[in-house]
């Protein structure tokens, strides 16, 4: 027969694993910002995951950045819900996390995609770092990593120039 006190102990570890899961699970929250179409900045929070969703990982004390170049959750101060921008519905967005400024832009990238729906498509790209006026962003993509389909990140460079438009870095 169990007793009260050992009831009282497994019902004290449940509550705090429930409560370590949620702190784990939950959505890092930062200040940030994002570009209308019509070039507006509005100021808000944006959410940033810490679950990688491609490989089922949490990141404990970080985000992923996986998302970033997908979508971004993002409300105004006034709002209590967040709105899901993709890429198609904003210019670009932008946040620092723990000291860490992180800038991500929209731009028509061209694929080698059979459909021709998904030849040319907006994609948020990270601003890298900017050299004589030409601004180096990345991509992030996965590729199958074995015969298992298992699937890790690969990086696709583009130098972006005023005059040139957005080029990608052969690799």
């Amino acid at each position: 027969m169990i007793t009260k006190t050992k009831k009282t102990a497994k019902l004290i570890l449940l509550v705090f694993t429930l409560l370590l899961i949620n702190e784990v699970c939950e959505a890092k929250k930062t200040s940030g910002y994002i570009i209308t179409n019509d070039k507006d900045t509005i100021r808000g929070t944006i959410r940033l995951y810490t679950f990688n969703r491609r490989d089922g990982g949490f990141n404990l004390h970080n985000i992923s950045l996986e998302m970033c170049f997908v979508e971004i959750p993002f409300r105004k101060s006034d709002q209590k819900k967040y709105t899901i921008y993709k890429p198609d519905a904003i210019k670009g967005y932008g946040f620092t996390y723990k000291g860490v400024p992180y800038e991500f832009s929209t731009f028509l990238i061209e694929s080698k995609s059979l459909s021709l729906n998904d030849k040319k498509q907006n994609h948020f790209l990270q601003y890298v770092y900017n050299q004589n006026n030409n601004k180096v962003y990345r991509h992030q993509t996965y590729v199958s990593k074995d015969a298992e389909g298992n699937l890790e990140p690969k990086y696709i460079f583009y130098i972006y120039n005023a005059e040139k438009g957005i080029t990608k870095i052969n690799q």
